[in-house]
């Protein structure tokens, strides 16, 4: 568990730099184009709403929030569950807390109140 939560943590912090890689680029590139035209410019931020698939999906990785998207949605929009995964422990890491999500109850139709609607920044783990 510790492992895969390490794993999840060292993704996000990588897709933290390539955002703050893109960032610079973008505020020079930005910034020589308004120059061209005698302005000036100052990029404030940039933000990306999205979620966090990782373990044992198909399609791991960031996935953008473009609409709202329940944990169900979520894994079958992203090709499903590999063979090994455990399909009645997947965790959502929310802000602090955790919530629990079983894919076969909510597949069933049972306890259909833990097939929430992500949040940007949500991680789904599929062990």
């Amino acid at each position: 568990m510790f492992a895969l939560e390490f794993a999840a943590v060292a993704v996000l912090l990588a897709l933290a730099v390539r955002a703050n890689h893109a960032r610079a680029h973008y505020r020079l590139w930005l910034a020589a184009s308004v120059k061209s035209q005698g302005g000036a410019v100052a990029a404030v931020a940039i933000h990306r709403k999205a979620y966090y698939l990782m373990g044992l999906a198909r399609s791991p990785g960031a996935h953008d929030l473009t609409a709202p998207t329940t944990v169900m949605e979520a894994l079958v929009a992203a090709g499903g569950l590999l063979p090994d995964a455990d399909l009645e422990h997947i965790v959502i890491m929310r802000g602090g807390g955790r919530l629990q999500f079983n894919f076969v109850d909510v597949r069933n139709r049972k306890n259909l109140r833990q097939n929430v609607p992500l949040e940007p920044g949500d991680i789904v783990l599929v062990k």
